[in-house]
C-alpha cells in the first residue's frame, strides 16, 4: 500500500471510530476556492450577477445555501472579506416572502433567513429601515457591508455557505459520514426496521434526496462495510443488512445500474440460490455478502452522496476546468496527431483550444506553469489551407497579440502547418502528423446539449445565453421505466466531461411550461404514464418544492386534483401528457424528464478571469507544484 492510500485509510478509520465511540469529530478544511471560518465554508461570487432565486439555484449546485448569520463575529468576518472579494452587493438568504406564497408573492414585512428562521437581534444592520412595501422582498449586503432590501429580480453577486463535518462534507443526523458518501444503518433493536428487500429499497428512497440501498461502487464503500461489526452489537444472532445487489437477467448487478466491480466485495460461500429463490443480497457484519430471498425481513443500509462531494466548484464543467464561459481539459496522454487530437476533443462536443483574446492568453500561460502540463499540446491554430495565414477553428485570423511564438513559425521542411503550445506558454508550428503532442480541448458550456441518453431537444434560455436542454426518458415498458431515485441518478450520469450536470425537470417560467406542454402533446403513448420531475415533499409532508430547496411558482404547477398525499410515501410528483402534475410513490416505475439548464457563468461587464476564480487557479498550481 502506498503512503497516500495508507493515510486515507488512517483518516477514514479514525473518522468512523470517532463516530462509533461518540467522540466529537474534528472538522477538516474547505475545498479550494472556499474560505473557512470556524466549522463553515464560504464561497464569494463577485463576478457573476444573478437574481435572488438564481442565487438559491447556484448555491444548490454545491449543495449549500445562500449565507445567513448566526453570530456577530461571523458577520464581522464576512464583512472583512469584502476587500478580498469586492462587489457592489451580495445576496444573502434574508427575505420577507411568505413561506408558501411562491417566488412572485409580495413581501409581508416578516424578515427571516430562508423560509422560517428569524434573525437574531442586532445581527441584521440595515442600510435604511426596510421599506416593507411588498416589492423589495429580498436582502443583500451592499458595498457598505450593511443589509439592503431590494427587488428579488435584481441582479448582484452572492455568498454561499455550508457547514463542514469530520468527513469534509455534510451528512444528516443519524447518518455515518465518509469522505464521499453518507450511510444510514437501520436500528438492529427496532423490529419495525426489519423489512423485505423491496420495502427496504423504498424506505431508503424516503429517507433523503439521492438515498438508495447500499451499493459498493468504490474503495470507500468497501472500507465502510469492513467496519460494520463495530457498529453492530446484536447478541441474539447474526445481523444481516439488505444491499442493492440483485440477481437480474442471469447475473448479479446493482439495482440502479451502478458500476459492478466484484473486487470491491466478497461472498461468504454464496451465492448458492437455495431453492432457486435467493435473488437479493445481504452484507454480514464481517463485510461479506450472502444471497437471500427478497421476501425475508432483514435490516438494511442506505447510502447517499456527501452534500457537496460531487459538485463543489463544478461550475458546470465537471472534472474539466472552467475559464469564462468555456471548459478546458489538459490531456497528458495519449499523444496524437493534430487531426486525431481534434477528433478526440470533438468527441466531447468540443474542439481544440482557440486563443482569441488576451485574457485567455494570460490564463493559458499560467496553466502551462503547472508541472503536470509540462508538455507540448495541440491547439486549433493552423495554416493548412493557406500557407503562412494561421487561423483558428472557425477561420478567424490569428491576432499575433493573443499568442507568443518562440522562434517560430518556420515551417520546417515546408511541412509544419499546425500549432502547439509549449510548457513555457510559447507557440510552435509542427507537422500535423507528428505524434509529439497531446490534446488541449475546450468546450463551450453555454451552447450545445448532451449527447448521451437519447434524443435531446433544446430551447433558447429565458435569461442569459445558451440553450436549455431536455431529454424525455424511455417509457415504452416497465423494464425501462425508472423510480424517482433511479431517474435522478440516470440524469446526472448523462453529463459528458466538461458539461453541466443534468437533473430532473424543474418548471421555472411560463415559456418553459408552454414548451413542455407542446412536447408532451407530441408524444404518443399511454396517457396514464407520467414523467418524473424534481417536485417533492419528502423533506416536509405537504410542502412541495423542487428538490427540497426551490419554492414552486403556484401559477405554473397545475395539479390534477392534487396534491392529495393519500399515503405518507407519495412524496414525488410527475407531469403527465395532459401537462398536469400528480403525486406518486417515489418507488413507482415511470418515465422521466432530464433537464440541463443553460449556464451563464459571468456577467457581461466583468472580466471572466477576475476575483475568486483566479485565486482558485493559483492555489491549484501551488498544490500541484508541492
Amino acid at each position: 500500500m502506498d503512503m497516500k492510500s495508507f493515510l486515507f485509510r488512517l483518516i477514514f478509520t479514525y473518522s468512523i471510530v470517532d463516530y462509533v465511540w461518540g467522540q466529537t469529530p474534528q472538522p477538516l478544511g474547505c475545498d479550494i476556492g472556499w474560505d473557512q471560518y470556524g466549522t463553515n465554508c464560504y464561497l464569494f461570487i463577485a463576478d457573476k450577477w444573478v437574481t435572488y432565486d438564481q442565487t438559491i439555484s447556484e448555491c444548490n449546485k454545491y449543495d449549500s445555501s445562500p449565507i445567513w448569520f448566526d453570530t456577530q463575529d461571523e458577520l464581522t468576518w464576512v464583512k472583512g472579506k469584502f476587500n478580498t472579494y469586492p462587489s457592489g452587493a451580495y445576496w444573502t438568504n434574508l427575505n420577507d416572502r411568505p413561506p408558501f406564497g411562491g417566488p412572485k408573492a409580495p413581501g409581508n414585512g416578516i424578515w427571516k433567513w430562508g423560509k422560517f428562521t428569524q434573525p437574531k437581534p442586532n445581527i441584521v444592520q440595515w442600510n435604511k429601515s426596510p421599506a416593507n412595501d411588498g416589492m423589495n422582498a429580498c436582502g443583500g449586503l451592499n458595498a457598505m457591508t450593511n443589509m439592503a432590501d431590494v427587488d428579488c429580480a435584481s441582479k448582484q453577486g452572492y455568498l454561499c455557505n455550508i457547514e463542514i463535518t469530520a468527513a469534509g462534507g455534510k451528512c444528516q443526523d443519524g447518518w455515518v459520514p465518509t469522505s464521499t458518501d453518507c450511510y444510514f444503518i437501520s436500528n438492529t433493536s427496532d423490529l419495525s426496521q426489519l423489512l423485505s428487500w423491496n420495502d427496504a429499497k423504498a424506505r431508503c428512497v424516503s429517507l433523503a434526496t439521492g438515498s438508495h440501498l447500499l451499493t459498493i461502487d468504490d474503495p470507500n464503500d468497501r472500507d465502510f462495510v469492513s467496519v460494520l461489526p463495530a457498529l453492530s452489537n446484536n447478541v441474539n444472532g447474526p445481523i444481516l443488512y439488505w444491499t442493492g445487489l440483485q440477481y437480474l437477467t442471469g447475473k448479479w448487478q446493482w439495482f440502479n445500474s451502478a458500476t459492478f466491480n466484484q473486487a470491491y466485495f466478497q461472498w461468504v460461500q454464496e451465492p448458492d440460490n437455495v431453492a432457486n429463490m435467493e435473488s437479493c443480497a445481504v452484507v454480514r457484519p464481517n463485510g461479506k455478502f450472502s444471497d437471500r430471498s427478497c421476501s425475508v425481513n432483514q435490516n438494511f443500509v442506505c447510502k447517499k452522496p456527501q452534500a457537496y462531494a460531487d459538485t463543489t466548484l463544478n461550475n458546470g464543467c465537471g472534472s474539466w476546468i472552467r475559464a469564462g464561459q468555456k471548459c478546458y481539459q489538459f490531456f497528458s496522454d495519449p499523444k496524437k496527431t493534430w487531426s486525431d487530437a481534434k477528433a478526440m476533443c470533438q468527441s466531447f462536443n468540443g474542439d481544440l483550444i482557440n486563443v482569441k483574446n488576451l485574457d485567455l492568453k494570460v490564463w493559458l500561460q499560467e496553466q502551462m506553469m503547472d508541472p503536470s502540463n509540462e508538455m507540448s499540446m495541440w491547439t486549433a491554430l493552423n495554416d493548412r489551407d493557406n500557407e503562412g495565414k494561421f487561423v483558428w477553428s472557425d477561420g478567424t485570423p490569428l491576432d499575433p497579440n493573443t499568442i507568443a511564438w518562440n522562434s517560430e513559425p518556420n515551417d520546417y521542411k515546408g511541412d509544419e502547418d499546425c500549432g502547439t503550445i509549449h510548457a513555457d506558454g510559447t507557440f510552435n508550428d509542427l507537422s500535423c502528423t507528428a505524434w509529439f503532442a497531446s490534446p488541449l480541448c475546450e468546450l463551450d458550456n453555454v451552447q450545445g446539449c448532451p449527447r448521451k441518453g437519447g434524443q435531446w431537444v433544446s430551447r433558447s434560455a429565458d435569461s442569459g445565453a445558451g440553450y436549455d436542454c431536455y431529454l424525455f426518458g424511455n417509457f415504452s415498458s416497465i423494464d425501462v421505466q425508472m423510480t424517482f431515485s433511479e431517474a435522478q441518478s440516470f440524469c446526472r450520469s448523462l453529463a459528458p466531461s466538461g458539461n453541466q450536470i443534468p437533473q430532473l425537470f424543474i418548471l421555472d417560467t411560463k415559456e418553459e411550461q408552454q414548451f413542455i406542454n407542446e412536447q408532451l402533446r407530441g408524444l404518443t403513448a399511454d396517457p396514464f404514464v407520467g414523467f418524473w420531475t424534481q417536485l417533492t415533499d419528502s423533506g416536509n409532508e405537504g410542502y412541495w418544492t423542487w428538490g427540497g430547496n426551490q419554492l414552486i411558482d403556484t401559477s405554473l404547477v397545475n395539479w390534477a386534483k392534487e396534491p392529495s398525499s393519500l399515503t405518507a410515501d407519495t412524496d414525488c410528483a410527475q407531469v403527465y401528457f395532459s401537462a398536469y402534475f400528480q403525486v406518486r410513490r417515489c418507488s413507482d416505475k415511470e418515465g422521466f424528464i432530464c433537464e440541463r439548464s443553460a449556464h451563464q457563468p459571468w456577467n457581461n461587464s466583468a472580466s471572466p478571469f477576475a476575483g475568486s476564480w483566479f485565486t482558485m487557479v493559483i492555489l491549484l498550481m501551488v498544490i500541484a507544484m508541492v
